[in-house]
């Protein structure tokens, strides 16, 4: 909801605490990279996008 309502550095800081709960959660990552392109945060924005490919091919998906 927060990233739909712009609020980009809420939605980043929860993002944050859900990691620290599900850090395998490839949907997580993916969301979280989204909220830092939006506050051009790039360098990790990238680190968050290999991460979510990482888990993603872990579990079997291509």
């Amino acid at each position: 909801m927060l990233l739909k309502d712009g609020d980009y550095s809420g939605a980043l800081a929860v993002l944050d605490e859900s990691l620290k709960l599900d850090p395998m959660n490839a949907g997580i990552w993916c969301h979280k990279l989204l909220a830092l392109c939006a506050l051009d945060r790039s360098e990790e924005a990238i680190e968050c996008y290999d991460r979510a490919l990482e888990l993603h091919a872990a579990w079997g998906h291509r």
